[in-house]
């Protein structure tokens, strides 16, 4: 069932309620009803139908002259117009319900409506304005010694300030807003600080203390059972390892749980995303039995059928981790298996790239023949695509298939041209290896 039908049948349901709500007249009920079905059309955009029954919420809060609830459902309507990018409709919304909390004289209000209006004012560009507002907003709670309402003001301002790159005060604003939600107990939002100040942290390259922070987030996230929040926290620890401990196994364990997250969350595409990395990670682990059984599972996907770009990438994967291992046998047919799947859905740029592997692999058989023919046809089409990178690695193959047919000259010309190449892309390994392979050459 599709997002919209969905919606149509959620609707049908809340029809009968709202019958039910207007047999026994009750305009609260009505109101609440009312304000599900708006949410839920604004869900699947569709906007005009959702202002409909928004607005018959608020005028069942009229109708009984509640001045609160109007306001609560203005601030509703409003919020989802922001967070569907339609900050200066949401705007509107917000100064209404100001002018509500001023007629009331409920400062409560009035600092909710102030903080709304900041982040119309985030969202539109105006960083100044917004902290103005949040400011003021900051200032009623205060005063009302609302630790809850004083808390998400301070977020808002953190994130303000974190937009204008001034981390300083957004590491403020957050470390005080941390602390209420510590004074609370409420874990959601001390998980959400956390990671804020854990962002703030690694983009200030303390990753140590990142990393410790990230472990935080991840350890409240499970005792509150936030799956996403896991998730999101087991993504910035992945990085971070890699970036501190980049030979370390631990990488594998906090990818092996984002994967059970993801399959829990039923999110194939994330799933996809973190067994690439898998992949990655176990080839540069040196640990190539292991990405050729993750591969192999990955092949055996019939959901590979409709991603033909990374069915590609995982023969390439495939293909080498077996070659790395010896198996020459088996990196070839993965190779053709690449090649094969490339040629039929017309990805020139992968197959020239499998052409070059299979000429490296006849290369290393001592097919020198056969390494030459492919080889040359990656060059050329190389060459066709303007795949510089490509055209110096297949100079280079040709020039060692020409050493060993003992045709030294070739070898030599081919050799200085990837030379060249590797030298114009600033390949400082290519080169040196180049290098060494010409003067070699020349000893003979």
């Amino acid at each position: 069932m599709n997002q919209k039908n969905e919606t149509t049948s959620i609707v049908d349901q809340y029809q009968n309620e709202l019958a039910l709500a207007k047999a026994e007249d009750k305009p609260v009920e009505l109101g609440k009803i009312h304000e599900k079905i708006a949410k839920r059309h604004f869900d699947v955009t569709e906007y005009e139908e959702g202002l409909k029954h928004f607005d018959k919420a608020i005028n069942q809060a009229k109708r009984i002259n509640d001045r609160a609830l109007e306001a609560f459902y203005l601030g509703s309507k409003g919020t989802a117009y922001l967070q569907h990018k339609l900050p200066e409709e949401g705007f509107i919304c917000f100064q209404q319900i100001l002018e509500i909390a001023e007629e009331i004289n409920d400062i409560g209000l009035k600092s909710d409506a102030l903080g709304s209006m900041g982040l119309v004012y985030m969202e539109t560009g105006d960083p100044g304005l917004a902290i103005q507002k949040v400011k003021e907003a900051l200032d009623l709670a205060e005063e009302l010694k609302d630790q809850r309402r004083t808390m998400a003001q301070l977020g808002t301002l953190g994130n303000t300030y974190l937009l204008l790159a001034a981390t300083e005060d957004a590491e403020k604003y957050f470390g005080r807003a941390l602390e209420i939600a510590i004074e609370l107990g409420d874990p959601q939002s001390r998980a959400g600080y956390l990671n804020n100040l854990a962002i703030i942290l690694d983009n200030g390259g303390r990753k140590d203390e990142a990393k410790a922070q990230f472990e935080d987030v991840l350890k409240i996230s499970r005792e509150i059972e936030d799956k996403y929040a896991q998730r999101n926290a087991l993504q910035y620890l992945i990085n971070l390892e890699l970036e501190l401990n980049p030979h370390s196994d631990l990488v594998l364990s906090y990818l092996e749980n984002a994967i059970a997250l993801s399959k829990e969350l039923k999110d194939t595409k994330e799933i996809k995303n973190y067994r690439d990395y898998q992949i990655m990670i176990l080839l540069r682990l040196n640990r190539q039995a292991d990405a050729v059984a993750v591969i192999n599972d990955e092949l055996k996907d019939e959901g590979q059928e409709g991603d033909i770009k990374r069915k590609i990438n995982l023969y390439s994967n495939l293909g080498n981790a077996h070659y790395d291992l010896g198996d020459l046998s088996l990196a070839t047919t993965a190779y053709q298996q690449g090649l094969d799947t490339a040629t039929k859905n017309e990805f020139p740029a992968a197959q020239a790239r499998f052409l070059g592997k299979l000429g490296a692999v006849c290369a290393d058989n001592g097919e020198l023949d056969p390494a030459k023919t492919y080889t040359a046809k990656s060059l050329e089409m190389a060459e066709t695509l303007n795949d510089v990178p490509l055209q110096a690695e297949q100079l280079s193959l040709l020039a060692m298939t020409y050493a060993d047919l003992n045709k030294k000259d070739k070898a030599e010309e081919l050799a200085n041209k990837a030379l060249a190449l590797f030298e114009e892309g600033g390949h400082k390994l290519y080169v040196e290896r180049i290098r060494s392979f010409l003067n070699d050459l020349k000893a003979k």
